[in-house]
């Protein structure tokens, strides 16, 4: 994606938040939202490898911003 982004002038960062840029965004909505998040569990979670599933990861991510789950209920 790189290289096509290259070759027509454009660069990922254009397109793409950067790393701490998505936390702080995240954490934003997630406030805005009403939930209380947790800055350092969403950065751990946000730098965990998917092994080999991802769906873990999306679930300790909605954690992490402070969306309850369906079994809170």
């Amino acid at each position: 994606m790189t290289a096509y982004m290259t070759e027509s002038g454009e660069t990922v960062g254009a397109w793409f938040l950067s790393a701490d840029e998505s936390v702080r965004a995240a954490l934003d909505w997630a406030r805005d939202a009403g939930c209380d998040p947790s800055e350092s569990r969403l950065a751990e979670v946000l730098a965990a490898v998917p092994d080999p599933f991802v769906e873990p990861i999306f679930v300790a991510m909605l954690e992490a911003l402070g969306v309850r789950s369906v079994s809170d209920d």
